[in-house]
């Protein structure tokens, strides 16, 4: 029963992968359509916006000033070496942990979404604008969300009850 169980997690993994590329998509469709790049709208006064914004570079705008052929060819090497690992990790990891596939969705959806943007307009969509306490955050993305909430639940797991479990066994 388990070992067929545990054929359907990477099927599971692969849908919900599909689904927040789909949702990451269909969010910077409307936002594409919605907003103006020269007046955000504010939705909460002083700690959130939607602003339209063309990210050039990786997180936070890093090597943005990379030359065109160079800046693709580095972020779809990077992309895929990224689906190949979490790929790894999908089969190769115990099912007895939710958190891994969960973890493994979230980061692949981001990056399978922020990669169709790079492929298809040579940069990243962005539109989600957040001032906390004050501090102006890099405009981010549904992607971009997914990957941060997956890499963080995948160190977490990893650091603590993964080891916790081979400290137990």
């Amino acid at each position: 029963m388990c070992e067929r169980n545990s054929k359907h997690v990477p099927l599971k993994t692969l849908g919900a992968i599909l689904f927040l590329a789909v949702l990451d998509q269909a969010t910077k469709a409307v936002a594409t359509i919605c907003l103006n790049p020269s007046r955000p709208i504010e939705v909460i006064p002083g700690v959130f916006h939607l602003a339209l914004v063309h990210n050039r570079g990786a997180a936070f705008g890093v090597l943005r000033d990379l030359p065109d052929p160079w800046r693709l060819v580095l972020f779809s090497i990077i992309s895929i070496l990224a689906f190949v690992v979490l790929g790894h990790m999908l089969v190769t990891r115990p099912s007895h942990s939710r958190m891994i596939p969960v973890s493994i969705a979230l980061i692949g959806g981001g990056a399978l979404g922020n990669f169709i943007d790079r492929f298809r307009y040579g940069h990243v969509i962005d539109f989600i604008d957040t001032y906390p306490l004050g501090y102006h955050f890099p405009t981010f993305n549904i992607a971009d969300s997914c990957i941060t909430i997956g890499v963080t639940l995948m160190i977490v797991h990893l650091l603590f009850f993964e080891a916790r479990a081979r400290d137990a066994s």
